[in-house]
Parts: structure tokens; C-alpha cells; sequence
């Protein structure tokens, strides 16, 4: 994959098939981080969020996750597809910071930050 980029970025001429081996290669690492990893990072940020947050944590969690799913899911392009992706970091980091809250409060725990 590494020899197919640098061919290009040197203006040789690239065998087709090594070309659609570096597109299938880049259409699977997309695929990994806008399906895996991109929502990955959004519930775990809205579960520490959670944790550490008394009151307000869905907000919190909104604008603490909104940076990375702005410029990991919309990008450059700005489609309607990238700004679902966007929706999707929101809620699913909205919904594990109340949950996280919502059960340390009905435990009677105190956030570190209520310490």
C-alpha cells in the first residue's frame, strides 16, 4: 500500500490492480473508524463525562464530544450523510454521560468533583 502512494505522489504510472488494492484498503480503514472507532470514542468520553459530572452531564458531554465529531465525521465535505454521523457521536455521548450520571446518583455516590 505504501509503494502504490509514493508511486503516485511521484507521477509514475500505477497498475490498476495495485491501484484498487489501495482503495479497497482505504474503503476498509473508513469503514473501521467511522463505524468502530468514531462511536467507540463518543461513549467513552460521554462515560467519563458521566463520571465526573454532577449536574448537566448530557450538555457537558455534548459539547465535549462536538469538536472530535465535527472534524472526524463532517470533515471537509459537509454531506447530509457526515452531518447524521455528527448526530449520532451526540447522542450516543448524550446518552452514556446521563446513564453514567443517572446511576451514580441513584447509588448515592458523589462525582470526584462534588468531593
Amino acid at each position: 500500500m505504501l509503494e502504490v502512494s509514493r508511486d503516485q505522489q511521484s507521477g509514475k504510472p500505477i497498475p490498476s490492480d495495485r491501484a484498487e488494492a489501495l482503495w479497497g484498503a482505504l474503503e476498509r480503514s473508513h469503514f473501521r473508524i467511522r463505524w468502530l472507532f468514531s462511536p467507540a470514542v463518543a461513549l467513552l468520553v460521554g462515560a467519563f463525562t458521566g463520571l465526573l459530572s454532577s449536574k448537566h452531564a448530557w450538555q457537558l458531554a455534548l459539547v465535549t464530544v462536538a469538536p472530535f465529531s465535527v472534524v472526524f465525521s463532517v470533515g471537509r465535505r459537509g454531506t447530509l450523510q457526515d452531518v447524521g454521523f455528527l448526530g449520532l457521536h451526540l447522542i450516543i455521548a448524550a446518552f452514556a454521560a446521563w446513564s453514567v450520571a443517572r446511576l451514580l446518583r441513584a447509588k448515592g455516590y458523589r462525582t470526584p468533583l462534588e468531593s
